[in-house]
């Protein structure tokens, strides 16, 4: 098995753990299913805010940044993993 590699942002509510995958969080994408699915903003208002690998495996901001470094992606990468750091 391949190792994971972190290919976009994604959100995920916390108590039904429904995953929405974008390539930033809460853009427009993340917006347009979020209305889609028919529950309001607000109800997405405490979600997690991490990444996804090629798997679909959700990822913390943390966990996710170790993998973006042994991806070789920004080595002075430091702190928290945003969306903006894969690009």
């Amino acid at each position: 098995m391949s190792k994971p590699v972190i290919v976009c942002a994604a959100i995920r509510h916390r108590e039904t753990g429904v995953i929405i995958a974008s390539p930033r969080h809460f853009d427009m994408i993340a917006v347009g299913v979020i209305e889609v699915i028919g529950k309001p903003l607000e109800y997405w208002a405490d979600a997690e805010q991490g990444f996804i690998d090629q798997f679909g495996t959700f990822y913390s901001r943390e966990d996710a940044r170790v993998i973006a470094l042994e991806m070789g992606k920004k080595p002075e990468l430091k702190g928290t993993l945003f969306s903006e750091d894969l690009y």
